[in-house]
């Protein structure tokens, strides 16, 4: 198996996380030609990613390449152990996408435009704020872990996205975004000791570095 992979990508590094914590025997490479060539259009149509080549088709799109790792290799299982918890991992997964990571790129635009609209910025930040809100709500904030006492796909949603926001919201005005949600800051202090999200950021923080350094 293949996983087209960025190390920028917030949504790629989701899956690159369950690929370490589980030892998976996949190859993490760039999309040949990059994101908009037509040989990557040929392997996956949608032109992001990360994509997954199982030799079999192609799975676009990281929550559902989770899904069909979770399901082709079911150990060591990374789905939390009760049905309700299994929601809440979603749950968090969703709120990191709809309601973080979504602002955040229209506030990174804004960022790089060469005369930002602070009024449209304050709009993004007052939006991620919200979600961040909302996850220190539904965390459960016990283990060191997103939810129950193992990592989980859940942490593989939420690391990525707590990079983001520790790195680009400073940016934008907002210092220390995570100092007034308690289970949320303590939770992003614990994870970051774990092996495989402390791999992950490290590999988001110099994906995004390269970034910065050829658009500057």
């Amino acid at each position: 198996m293949k996983l087209y992979s960025l190390d920028a990508s917030p949504f790629a590094a989701r899956c690159r996380m369950l690929i370490y914590a589980k030892n998976l025997p996949i190859e993490i490479t760039e999309p040949p030609g990059g994101l908009k060539s037509e040989s990557y259009e040929a392997i996956n149509p949608l032109r992001k990613v990360p994509a997954l080549d199982t030799g079999e088709g192609v799975v676009p799109e990281s929550d559902t390449i989770i899904e069909y790792l979770e399901d082709h290799f079911p150990e060591p299982p990374m789905r939390p152990d009760t049905a309700l918890q299994r929601s809440k991992a979603r749950l968090l997964a969703r709120i990191a996408d709809l309601y973080i990571m979504e602002p955040m790129f229209p506030l990174f635009m804004q960022m790089r435009a060469a005369t930002p609209d602070r009024e449209a910025m304050t709009r993004q930040l007052d939006k991620i704020d919200w979600g961040l809100r909302t996850l220190d709500w539904y965390l459960d904030g016990k283990h060191g872990f997103a939810v129950g006492d193992r990592l989980s796909t859940a942490d593989c949603a939420l690391v990525p996205t707590l990079v983001y926001v520790t790195t680009i919201l400073p940016r934008a005005g907002k210092e220390k975004p995570l100092n007034f949600r308690d289970k949320l800051g303590a939770y992003w202090e614990a994870i970051q000791k774990d092996t495989h999200a402390a791999r992950v950021i490290g590999e988001i923080r110099e994906g995004i570095a390269r970034m910065n350094s050829r658009s500057g």
